[in-house]
């Protein structure tokens, strides 16, 4: 009886069922090879699992590869082809040679910005990026990103963008400074870009558990509730309709994500459509000077 139970397991684990394993009796030879029959399985299913995860993996960096040299291609074919329309139009209408030079130039400005948002966010995936992990002081990221862009949205967008403040007092977050400021300027950005004339981004912090939240909230058109799993992936646009031009490349977010995981934080967008808009940047508080 157990030659035959041994010879079922084994005959089932040929069939492709992994879990399949000999029942032990006693301590004779035919337990000792039962339990080395076990053993064996066990090895070989943790052997197969671990190459089935594996080839998924593989299988889904195959996936991204193709659909970033697919999303670039797109992304550079655009203004590559204004750049020359508009050389070929300097040469036709030498009269207007100054505009269109100017129009050539701005485009190269975009292209230029995407070949250096590429290059952050491929140095970010692979762990190449050096980002810091040290206390800051989070209110002062918070004012100096406020700071740079409050003016330039007024004039040039209609839009109001302010603390909210008095700041709370919060504990001083774990991090990147620059980094931070430069992830919240990113959501002041794109926040005022989907804000009507007229509109409000706030920027404010709070204390949340044992870390600090830095949070750019806007009065703008929200986003879609199925576009919101989404935002953070790179190339990708709510609004597919959009151009580089008036909406960037869908790197900005992807790159904010990399830079503040980097640092051992999470981020979170929140919207109903109509509503406007909050992203969340969640840092781990730095430890007390004397721990």
């Amino acid at each position: 009886e157990p030659v035959s139970e041994l010879s079922r397991a084994a005959s089932a684990l040929a069939d492709g069922d992994l879990a399949s394993r000999a029942a032990i009796r006693g301590r004779d030879e035919l337990a000792a090879l039962g339990r080395s029959f076990n053993s064996m399985a066990g090895r070989l299913e943790q052997t197969l699992e671990r190459e089935a995860s594996e080839r998924t993996r593989a299988e889904a960096a195959l996936s991204a590869n193709r659909d970033l040299v697919a999303n670039v291609s797109h992304e550079l074919r655009t203004p590559v082809a204004v750049i020359r329309s508009h050389l070929e139009a300097q040469a036709d209408d030498p009269a207007h040679a100054t505009d269109y030079m100017h129009i050539a130039l701005r485009e190269m400005d975009r292209l230029q910005r995407l070949v250096e948002d590429l290059f952050a966010l491929s140095r970010l995936e692979t762990g190449v990026a050096a980002v810091a992990r040290e206390p800051f002081d989070a209110a002062g990221a918070v004012r100096e990103a406020v700071a740079s862009l409050a003016e330039p949205a007024r004039r040039q967008a209609g839009v109001l963008v302010h603390c909210a403040e008095p700041l709370p007092k919060c504990p001083q977050a774990l991090g990147d400074r620059e980094r931070i400021v430069q992830v919240l300027q990113n959501f002041i950005r794109n926040a005022i870009r989907f804000t009507p004339k007229g509109g409000i981004v706030v920027v404010g912090m709070r204390t949340a558990g044992e870390g600090v939240e830095l949070v750019v909230a806007d009065t703008g058109s929200g986003i879609d509730p199925a576009d919101l799993p989404h935002v953070f992936e790179r190339f990708y646009r709510a609004d597919s309709s959009r151009s580089r031009a008036s909406g960037g490349a869908g790197l900005g977010l992807a790159i904010a994500r990399h830079l503040v995981e980097a640092m051992g934080g999470t981020v979170e967008a929140a919207s109903q459509p109509g509503e406007g808009a909050e992203f969340t940047v969640r840092l781990p508080a730095a430890p007390p000077a004397n721990a």
